[in-house]
């Protein structure tokens, strides 16, 4: 884009601002230049979520502004930069449709007696024209989402941006996305609104009486997003994994250079903050099956987009700390179920080698490690001073505020 002495940059459902202040935060330390041409606007449609954002971001006061409403409504005039989102139209509001006796139904919510009740129906008009124009197969026994609001809000961005890109991360794929006897929308939540709801879930009746106050999401098709992109001038330049794309970006090398960087620190609270980072990465490349990009440009040749020759083979492997156990065992049973993460799992088995056990640093602090047949205790890592004293040994700095 020849480095324009503006850049816009919109960010539609800023969250708690973690993507807008990683953003910032890097431009700010590695592109100085790109950093001072910089304007960032967050979209955003919860009125209690914009203090948090400017909380958050309070060092970058003038470089950032909030719209307040909605993304598939609001106008932003001309754009020329990047249009970017990370979980937003799973969350738009969808219709759901199955077939049924051989004929294709769409899910209404009525009121009998006093009651919420979801009853099939015969689907309107958009509903069709959306399933015939973008061939979306309505099967028996699945329920497939028609996000009518992700082809508006497409549509507006299209007319939106002038010259720049649109980068979308999300749940789903390029293809229909129903699943065999699973409701199109799914349920989430904390805790304490599933119990309030008394809900699992795949109640999506508790969405209805706490209206609000429950997280639903459906999985994107992007396939109809690319067409319509399509239709407004845009290449498409990737759409797939999100683990390919950030492959493409050179990730890997990324990651090598911080596993290598864990062998050098010394300080167990370095190295708890960079397994949590590692972690993190590690959900996104293997763990989230369904988690995709899509990024689109417009009026931008795509031989300017230069990827890494990726590393299709390439799998992290999150280091671990050598802990030392006394006596001749060729193995120990872990019982890690006072580790909040861990609780769940049921006691292991792990190899010594040499009176070693290697564990990844969350799995320290809280563990007992006992003799194979579980009788004896041999190191009772919950214990504070014997925690410190084993990671000490390991060679590390270790505070209990890590």
């Amino acid at each position: 884009m020849n480095k324009p002495s503006s850049f816009q940059v919109i960010e539609q459902g800023g969250g708690l601002a973690s993507l807008s202040h990683a953003f910032l935060e890097l431009a700010e330390n590695h592109y100085p230049d790109f950093y001072d041409s910089l304007n960032y606007t967050i979209v955003e449609l919860g009125d209690d979520l914009i203090p948090l954002q400017q909380n958050r971001l309070r060092d970058y006061n003038s470089k950032v502004k909030w719209i307040n409403g909605s993304a598939y409504e609001s106008s932003f005039g001309s754009i020329e930069g990047l249009i970017i989102s990370n979980e937003l139209p799973d969350a738009f509001p969808v219709e759901r449709c199955t077939k049924i006796e051989s004929k294709i139904k769409q899910k209404y919510v009525a009121i009998e007696d006093n009651m919420w009740v979801e009853v099939w129906d015969t689907p309107d008009d958009e509903v069709l024209k959306y399933i015939g124009d973008f061939n979306i197969s309505i099967e028996e026994g699945v329920e497939e989402p028609i996000n009518l609001h992700a082809l508006r809000w497409m549509k507006s961005l299209g007319v939106a941006l002038n010259k720049g890109g649109i980068l979308t991360f999300d749940y789903g794929k390029k293809a229909d996305v129903g699943h065999w006897n699973r409701p199109a929308v799914q349920f989430y939540g904390k805790s304490d609104e599933r119990r309030a709801a008394n809900a699992k879930d795949d109640d999506l009746f508790a969405a209805y009486r706490y209206p609000g106050n429950v997280d639903i999401t459906a999985l994107i098709n992007f396939s109809p997003l690319e067409t319509i992109a399509s239709e407004l001038g845009f290449d498409s330049v990737f759409t797939g994994y999100q683990k390919d794309i950030l492959l493409n970006i050179g990730i890997a090398q990324l990651l090598k250079d911080k596993v290598d960087s864990f062998h050098r620190f010394t300080s167990w609270q370095e190295v708890t903050e960079l397994e949590k980072s590692l972690q993190g990465y590690e959900d996104i490349m293997y763990l989230a099956g369904h988690y995709f990009a899509q990024f689109l440009i417009k009026d931008i040749p795509t031989s300017v987009i230069q990827w890494e020759q990726p590393d299709k083979d390439y799998r992290l492997i999150l280091p671990k700390v050598p802990i030392q156990i006394d006596g001749l065992y060729e193995e120990v049973l872990v019982d890690m179920k006072k580790i909040k993460k861990w609780e769940n799992h049921l006691d292991l088995k792990f190899p010594l080698q040499n009176g070693i056990l290697m564990l990844f640093p969350d799995q320290i602090v809280g563990s007992l490690i006992y003799s194979p047949d579980g009788k004896n205790l041999l190191l009772d890592l919950s214990k504070p001073d014997i925690a410190k004293s084993a990671i000490e040994s390991a060679g590390y700095q270790y505070s209990s505020e890590a």
